[in-house]
């Protein structure tokens, strides 16, 4: 993630950089990386500014998660346990 986040010039290419892959996404123009283990397409509600801070909600509409993390019996659950995310997935804390 650090590599993707770095200050290069505008239009510069950060998954090159990184060397991670593109591809489509289903609902949304913007790429998917191939390399991850979910992928959330979004769409833009709206952008909230609050001193020099952004604040941008937007509405999932489509998911994408690698079949290995997902359990099917009765209906489809997410072992987000299994994927050890890097960021508030849901309930309380950080993972």
């Amino acid at each position: 993630m650090t590599l993707t986040s770095a200050d290069y010039p505008s239009g510069f290419d950060e998954t090159a950089a990184a060397a991670l892959t593109q591809i489509s996404s289903i609902k949304v123009k913007p790429p998917r990386i191939a390399e991850s283990t979910a992928h959330l397409e979004c769409r833009h509600l709206s952008t909230v500014e609050i001193k020099n801070t952004r604040i941008t909600p937007g509405e999932v509409i489509y998911l994408h998660v690698t079949k290995e993390f997902v359990y099917t019996k009765e209906q489809d659950i997410i072992l987000t346990e299994h994927i050890r995310p890097i960021g508030r997935m849901h309930q309380g804390g950080f993972m």
